[in-house]
């Protein structure tokens, strides 16, 4: 039989266009990828994304989900696995510690016009953020007292956006009373850590971020910090392009040495897409071309001990 799998877009977007019909796919096809011959239930389109190498993620419970470029079905535990529900597969050469290699920590945007509640979407990924931020910059500070010899340098990058209406502009004031662009508590500057403001998404556009990483010959960059898929991911492939990491001992590439922290990362829900999604697929995008994607724990494990 022929499964209809997609009947209908939960969420219609821009991307409605790129879905592909599935009740199309011919028996044919489906025997000579060793799918079996009998119904399949509905994928919930609202769960699903269409990603430029063809691979569906956020399957739903009980779900096929076909990569389009081969015509092949898998099951909605293969799918996972392509997904980045397990963990992102990163660059096979190791974080070095950083008293063996010169580390910077970058935490973009953390501030508290970010905790608006719908200004950057209906929901936000990464429920862990604030305390993951908060674990990985008291390691950094702790590593800095045990080795002021070869610290780390933490530097903030802060958005005054130019836009009015926007949480991060000066002017703001939170409902709570807060000022929008102040930090949020969880990652507050403390002296000799410098704040660099930007009022672009790139934390190299209009500040001396470039001129502090080289001066200081950082070999491995740490980020963090909102959101994935706009600042963080800007940032991140501008550190890429830059090729602005001194060579370390090993000869690792540079791609290898910028440390993107899942779990100290996080997006908004956008496009009919849910906040989970719109994370887990920016940091795949970035993992191995610009960055390699690593958690906190096994961030401070190798880095800050």
């Amino acid at each position: 039989m022929t499964p209809s799998l997609l009947r209908r877009s939960v969420h219609p977007s821009p991307w409605a266009n790129l879905v592909t019909e599935f009740s199309s796919v011919q028996e044919s096809i489906i025997r000579a990828n060793g799918a079996r011959e009998e119904p399949y239930p509905d994928v919930q389109a609202s769960l699903v994304v269409l990603l430029g190498c063809g691979v569906w993620l956020r399957p739903s419970e009980s779900t096929l989900i076909r990569r389009p470029a081969s015509g092949l079905l898998v099951s909605s535990e293969e799918a996972a696995k392509q997904s980045g529900d397990l963990a992102i597969s990163s660059p096979a050469a190791t974080m070095l510690p950083a008293s063996a290699s010169p580390t910077a920590l970058l935490l973009i945007d953390i501030q508290q016009g970010m905790r608006h509640a719908t200004h950057w979407g209906p929901e936000r990924s990464t429920p862990e953020f604030e305390s993951k931020v908060e674990s990985v910059l008291q390691a950094a500070r702790a590593y800095n007292q045990r080795r002021p010899d070869k610290p780390a340098l933490i530097i903030h990058a802060h958005n005054h956006s130019a836009r009015l209406a926007s949480p991060l502009h000066p002017a703001y004031v939170c409902p709570d009373g807060a000022i929008g662009v102040a930090p949020m508590g969880v990652a507050a500057p403390v002296a000799p850590e410098p704040v660099l403001v930007k009022d672009v998404n790139s934390a190299f556009i209009g500040t001396d971020l470039e001129v502090r990483l080289r001066a200081f010959k950082t070999a491995q960059l740490v980020v963090l910090g909102l959101s994935t898929d706009e600042c963080v991911s800007s940032t991140v492939r501008m550190a890429a392009n830059l090729k602005l990491l001194e060579r370390d001992a090993a000869g690792s590439p540079p791609e290898s040495r910028i440390v993107l922290l899942s779990d100290a990362t996080a997006a908004w829900a956008k496009g009919g897409f849910c906040a989970r999604t719109i994370h887990e697929v920016h940091l795949a995008s970035l993992n191995g071309e610009f960055a390699r994607v690593e958690t906190t724990e096994d961030a401070i494990e190798a880095v800050l001990r």
